[in-house]
């Protein structure tokens, strides 16, 4: 073999670097890998979060409703016992004017 001298050693050398090159590509997907896992991690636990949170607002909007209904049934339940009142004040006039009118009438 008529090689040079230093021709061993700088395939050597080439030889480490690209097992370097290897290994850090290795640690490198590696990394990739593990921030791949995190994120999709991080996303499931943000998915979660959502649909808890989107739960609670069900939940809040369903027991706003009940209150919107019971208050709207408390309105109504009001007029009806306000125009019965009225209705009732009203008869009570009358049948005060009518006892007036009447006993104004046997006076004369």
């Amino acid at each position: 073999g008529g090689r040079l001298p230093g021709s061993r050693a700088s395939s050597r050398s080439s030889a480490r670097s690209v097992a370097s090159n290897a290994s850090v590509r290795t640690i490198g997907q590696i990394g990739a890998d593990e921030i791949g896992r995190a994120q999709a991690k991080m996303e499931r636990l943000e998915q979660q979060e959502l649909l808890r949170m989107s739960a609670d607002l069900v939940r809040a909007i369903d027991s706003k409703d009940k209150v919107d209904d019971h208050n709207d049934r408390c309105d109504e339940i009001v007029v009806i016992k306000t125009q019965a009142f009225e209705a009732q004040s009203l008869r009570v006039r009358e049948e005060g004017e009518r006892h007036a009118h009447e006993s104004e009438v046997r006076r004369e």
